[in-house]
């Protein structure tokens, strides 16, 4: 993963060296979750002082609409 980063115009942009103006990044840790109802997305990364942090979220999965029957289709 890359260790630094600096936003520009809203934008991360990512550096595996310490360039001039670009912190570091401290990723959050991924919390356990069931990956069968749940899965992580990244958040907007938010600049601090000496850092960069990008945070997760658990978000849960829509239903399945099928109830348990695949659907499948070949052309």
């Amino acid at each position: 993963m890359p260790k630094y980063g600096i936003i520009k115009d809203g934008d991360l942009l990512l550096s595996s060296k310490q360039l001039d103006g670009y912190k570091r990044i401290e990723y959050a840790a991924i919390p356990e979750f069931d990956q069968t109802t749940h899965y992580v997305e990244q958040e907007a990364p938010v600049e601090h002082n000496d850092h960069i942090f990008i945070d997760v979220a658990v978000k849960t999965l829509p239903e399945d609409q099928n109830d348990g029957e695949m659907d499948y289709e070949f052309n």
